[in-house]
């Protein structure tokens, strides 16, 4: 629950539906595991561990609405389609910016994670190609294309404080992956 604490605060449930959507959202994060495992162990295809997934959640979702309602329903729908990109703002960018005094915001932390989710999760190409995350590095900078485009997104919802934070981040990260040895 922890990458999600921020948003999940900033819905101002009750502390009683609060906590009942906590559960739902463990509980839908469990049975989704439970579906992948069964498929396995029964060997279905892609195809078919897709539906059991979905099936699974199906259930949780309708809870998690009546429990939450809309609009808050849409921003734990795309909190949970972000939850990679959540844990990792709320490890590394989030932390460092706690430290400063400069936290982000719910908002801020759905859209970053939407930020990363598009430069550095693009989906599959047709060709099969897979995603460089280090094309167009400019070593003097320590930033690739990607990093370029998730700066020049995100200065839009970020305080001129966050930003050089973000910028550093990214630098470091994307300097790591191109030292040779990697």
């Amino acid at each position: 629950m922890e990458p999600y604490a921020a948003i999940l605060t900033a819905l101002a449930l009750p502390a009683d539906r609060l906590l009942r959507l906590q559960q739902l959202i463990v509980e839908r994060e469990a049975s989704a595991w439970d579906a992948k495992e069964l498929s396995k162990d029964y060997r279905l295809g892609p195809e078919n561990a897709s539906i059991a997934r979905a099936e699974a959640e199906a259930a949780f979702d309708q809870e998690i609405t009546a429990v939450i309602g809309y609009p808050n329903d849409q921003k734990v729908w795309q909190m949970l389609s972000l939850s990679p990109q959540l844990a990792d703002i709320q490890q590394t960018v989030g932390r460092d910016l706690g430290r400063i005094g400069a936290p982000l915001t719910a908002d801020q932390t759905l859209q970053l994670a939407q930020v990363y989710k598009d430069v550095y999760a693009p989906p599959p190409v047709p060709s099969g190609a897979s995603f460089d995350r280090t094309a167009g590095f400019d070593s003097a900078a320590g930033l690739s294309a990607a990093d370029r485009q998730a700066l020049a997104r995100a200065s839009a919802l970020l305080t001129p404080e966050q930003l050089p934070v973000l910028q550093e981040h990214l630098s470091k990260l994307t300097t790591a992956y191109v030292q040779p040895g990697r």
